[in-house]
């Protein structure tokens, strides 16, 4: 109440409205509906000062609903202007204005105007719109989303909506729902829901409600109040009042879909659409429509085509069926028949050119100005277009393709950068007589990796007819290539070797004989599950012939293409048929018969299950001791850059060291077979308390006796999966293996978002990722084989902060152990390893000091004001200060060349975030003092990432503070932050180290659980 009381006193309603006057101003000052405006932009100190051209789009707020228009600005003296005809009932405008990929919304104070009556007073739904506008509750429900700088606190949204409701008490039906919403979750007073109630009832009392104002009175009810039982009754109310309405359409919709009989179904939705017009209901949105109304208009035009091959239907519904479903329509009409080869060219043109049509006809889809819809209709349709483009050429209608490849070409989505559409668009310029614009089209498709055999093809004949010769071409190409892109997709390809243990298989060849895997040792194998109903597999295979045709001469790499899943009876003749006429220069395993899934899948389903990985195409490279080394699901699009991918792991197998001692996984039990040691793992999954997030991981138990201890790993900072992915090392798979093999049943899971666990990991604090441990262990504590186990945690990393607030928190956590794991304080933490960094680059001294300098202001300044909403401002207030003086500093010195560059905006984005402004106040002290169980902590004495002294001295303050005697520290030497050995000991040297973990480490940590008692 301070703080509306404080903006009341210092700025009157105008003030804050029209705050950027200095750049934003709206002539006449007090605009009618109806009239012209002239809007003035002075771009002069905003993100778009010097464009050459600017846009603007202006939004209006008329009768409570949101419109969108392109406005058109000229530069006249000193600032762009334009003029718009308001709408009638207009009450509020807000602009935005862009340069190309530039956008201005304004900062703090959106480029808003407030629309007044004669008598100065604001008109209806003017205050509910500026508030709403800026309200991070309801962001979702606005025509855009404003800059962060701008929102405003909960508080301050109630205070605009009470000044609607006291200025315009007819606005009450369309603002009481967020209204009360707000009240609820920001007032202590005792009587609120008494007070909720009164005033829903005498809104329903009011004569201008309508079927809307009751629906939301029953979502008041039932989501604010928490009560089902007024909320039914209100909607049962409701479909006497509405028999035809929004709830009753709703009704309709869910007995629809609970329909078992789809003909029935098909024939019920006829009367659905009389009962129901689409026209009547075209701006309704409800969570039933959302989940089932389109897929009941799939039903009804997809039912008559499988079963009879009729599409009556489709042309009967087409008119009428939901802008959003239209894609959906296409990718099963037009572009999986196109792809599978499995409809007439004719037939597919006719189906394409009609339902292209509908999509480019419509109205926008949401609030978004003409110029806007355009844009992003395109980019939401692109493939819809590419797909139109491809049958039109086929069809020997060049001009018209070029048309719509032409329309996607400038959304800079495919442009350059996706292989099929390049290798479409110089076939249409060559087929329109623009020939010359084909080698300046490829070359800048080369720069991004994005070539089809076809391309290269032309490419090598302009260069021959150049230079005389091919000789050279293949560097030429690599010189061609974005060194940042190439540099970028080696780095990530480092980031993803793993190093595993291989199941064996032993498969039919095409070419007669059998494969046996075992019998390649000493070779690199490439291996491609495919088949032959799988559009993205045999895309990539034009990559895959140039990797083929590129090792063709090496005895020591072999390629083998298993088709894995196929259902025809003639797949074999199918497999030889598309070979010959695509001449694919391919060795090709038929996938042995599953008799689990009653399928050809043997081989497919084991490295499935094995890697957690599924779907085809799946690409897995073998090294030259048998074990993976590289898996990848899925296709780019681009058969150079697949090409690269591959040629890049074989070349990197070459070059490593063959020292099996240096394997990342202990040796595979006899036979190779993986898990098939002394313990087996079980896929499990739990849910937290609202089944929001399912969790998703592997237990691992003993085989043969049973498990003595169970332990729940916690990853550290960044989504990870199950098996502590990281440097593309298996780092939790490696403990997991090691445990399970002496007696101890472990659990890891996927981190949130990440693998078969839902949830959003860019949400979560440590805090929460404590709760997540907590909900493991619970799990473990009912299941009925470990529920009298002993648990404890196993964090590395920040998941070592995790899991002493687990365990501080609850009494089943029985005992600990932090590997690198955080025992000081957030903000010590974070600049001890910064400096750590920064004192590793290979970077001038001076710029080291520049680093150290920004890196502690703002760090400093970033924990001062971690609860406060002013973070950002004061960031970036900071950062305007510091670089001024760092400016005159880069002058004193005589730099050059200047390439210091602190990332203000990704920092900014970094530390208003909810885990960074939790992580740089935590103190684990306060946690690790209340712990009265065993603890074993295990840092590297050449980690750069912690100061392992720091840490292991304030585990032993904190616990002597507790008491606890039971703790042990260890600080093994030459071990980093992974706990390998290491060399350089920084982070880049992860993924070069052959070893996951140093196997002392594994050796101290089986040793204490032996040993450990509470």
């Amino acid at each position: 109440m301070k703080l509306v009381t404080m903006i009341c006193c210092l700025l009157t309603m105008q003030a804050i409205a029209q705050t950027n006057g200095h750049v934003f101003n709206v002539l006449p000052a007090l605009p009618s509906p109806g009239s012209t405006i002239t809007v003035t932009y002075k771009n002069k100190g905003t993100v778009l000062e010097g464009s050459k051209h600017i846009n603007g789009v202006l939004y209006s707020f008329s009768k409570f609903k949101w419109h969108a228009d392109d406005l058109t600005l000229s530069w006249k003296d000193t600032a762009w202007t334009g003029t718009f005809k308001l709408p009638e009932g207009c009450a509020f405008i807000t602009c935005v204005f862009q340069s190309d990929s530039l956008i201005d919304k304004g900062g703090k104070w959106p480029y808003s105007w407030l629309l007044s009556d004669a008598a100065r007073r604001q008109l209806p739904g003017a205050y509910y719109a500026w508030g709403t506008l800026r309200s991070r509750s309801f962001r979702n429900n606005q025509p855009f989303q404003v800059d962060t700088a701008a929102y405003i606190e909960d508080e301050v949204t109630r205070m605009w909506l009470r000044y609607e409701n006291r200025d315009h008490p007819e606005s009450k039906p369309f603002i009481f729902k967020k209204a009360l919403t707000l009240y609820k979750k920001t007032s202590t007073d005792s009587a609120v829901d008494n007070n909720i109630r009164k005033e829903v009832q005498a809104i329903l009392g009011m004569p201008n409600t309508t079927e809307q104002t009751w629906i939301d009175a029953a979502d008041v009810y039932a989501t604010v109040l928490n009560d089902k039982a007024a909320a039914d009754s209100i909607q049962q109310l409701i479909l006497q009042k509405y028999p035809k309405g929004i709830s009753a359409r709703d009704k309709a919709i869910l007995l629809l879909t609970r329909e078992p009989d789809q003909l029935k179904k098909t024939k019920d939705f006829d009367q659905f659409i009389i009962d129901f017009p689409p026209a009547a209901f075209a701006e309704v949105e409800t969570n039933i429509s959302n989940l089932w109304y389109n897929k009941l208009f799939r039903t009804a035009v997809y039912t008559p085509i499988i079963k009879d091959s009729n599409y009556s239907n489709l042309f009967k519904y087409l008119p009428v069926v939901p802008t959003s479903e239209l894609a959906t329509f296409y990718h099963h009409m037009v572009e999986i028949p196109h792809d599978q080869k499995k409809m007439q060219l004719s037939t597919l043109l006719m189906l394409s050119d009609t339902l292209v049509k509908q999509i480019m006809g419509r109205p926008a889809d949401g609030v978004y100005s003409p110029l806007q819809w355009k844009e992003v209709l395109i980019k939401q349709q692109t493939l819809t277009l590419f797909t139109h483009a491809q049958l039109l050429y086929e069809s020997k209608q060049p001009q018209k393709a070029f048309a719509f490849a032409s329309m996607i070409n400038p959304a800079n989505i495919y442009s350059y950068k996706k292989a099929d559409f390049a290798d479409l668009y110089v076939r249409l310029l060559i087929a329109n007589g623009k020939k010359k614009e084909v080698i300046p089209y490829l070359l800048k498709a080369a720069h991004e990796n994005a070539l089809t055999t076809y391309a290269l093809e032309l490419l090598k004949k302009d260069y021959t007819a150049k230079n005389k010769t091919s000789d050279g071409f293949e560097a030429w190409v690599e010189s061609l290539k974005s060194k940042d892109t190439v540099n970028a997709s080696k780095e990530d390809l480092k980031k993803n070797l793993v190093n595993l243990p291989m199941a064996n298989f032993e498969l039919e060849s095409a070419k007669g004989g059998l494969v046996n895997l075992n019998k390649l040792r000493g070779k690199i194998v490439i291996i491609d599950f495919w088949a032959t109903w799988c559009g993205p597999c045999k895309a990539a295979m034009p990559g895959m012939q140039l990797a083929v045709n590129k090792y063709k001469a090496d005895t020591n790499v072999v390629f083998y293409f298993i088709a894995t899943q196929e259902f025809n009876p003639e797949y074999k003749s199918m497999i030889n048929k598309f070979l010959a006429e695509k001449k694919y220069n391919f060795t090709v395993l038929y996938d042995g018969y599953n008799a689990d899934s009653k399928h050809l899948d043997i081989a497919y389903a084991r490295c499935a299950k094995d890697y957690h990985s599924s779907g085809i195409p799946m690409k897995l490279i073998i090294d030259q001791q048998g074990r993976l080394r590289w898996v990848n699901n899925g296709y780019k699009g681009s058969p150079s850059a697949l090409a690269d991918e591959i040629s890049y792991i074989i070349e990197t197998l070459q070059k490593e060291e063959k020292s099996v001692s240096k394997s990342h996984l202990p040796p595979p039990p006899a036979g190779g077979e993986v898990g098939g040691g002394p313990y087996f793992s079980t896929p499990v999954f739990f849910y937290n308390a609202d089944s929001s997030i399912r969790f998703a991981g592997t237990l691992s138990q003993p085989l043969q006796q049973k498990a003595t201890k169970a332990v729940v790993l916690v990853s550290g900072t960044g989504k990870q999966d199950r098996d502590g992915t990281m440097a593309g090392h298996k780092f939790f798979a490696v403990i997991a293996d090691s445990l399970s093999r002496q007696d101890v049943a472990v659990l890891r899971i996927d981190d949130r978002g990440t693998g078969e666990t839902t949830g959003k990991y860019e949400d979560a604090t440590t805090e929460d990722f404590a709760n997540d441990a907590l909900l493991a262990v619970s799990y473990l504590k009912n299941r009925p084989d470990t529920k009298n186990l002993p648990v404890g945690l196993l964090g590395h990393s920040e998941g070592g902060a995790a899991i002493v607030i687990a365990a501080a928190r609850s009494k089943d956590v029985q005992f600990i152990i932090s590997l690198s794991g955080l025992a000081t304080q957030g903000l010590d933490a974070l600049l001890e390893q910064n400096r750590q960094l920064v004192a590793m680059a290979n970077i001038p001294q001076y710029d080291k000091n520049r680093y150290n300098n920004i890196n502690d202001r703002m760090f400093h300044l970033a924990y001062q004001y971690a609860n406060d909403t002013s973070l950002e401002t004061k960031l970036r207030g900071c950062y305007a200060s510091w670089k001024e003086k760092d400016n005159k500093l880069v002058d004193s010195l005589q730099i050059k060349f200047d390439h210091f560059r602190f990332p203000i905006e990704s920092y900014v984005r970094q530390a208003t975030g909810k885990w960074y402004r939790y992580h740089i106040r935590f103190d684990p002290a306060g946690y690790i003092s209340r712990l009265h169980i065993p603890i074993l902590t295990i840092y590297g004495e050449k980690d750069v990432l912690l100061n392992a002294q720091k840490n292991a001295q304030n585990w032993q303050n904190s616990t002597t503070t507790a008491h606890n005697s039971h703790i042990t520290i260890k600080i093994i030497p030459n071990l980093n932050h992974l706990l390998q050995h290491c060399t350089t000991c920084s982070t880049t040297e992860y993924a070069q180290i052959p070893e996951t973990i140093a196997p002392i480490v594994l050796q101290e940590i089986t040793s204490w659980l032996k040993n450990a008692e509470r």
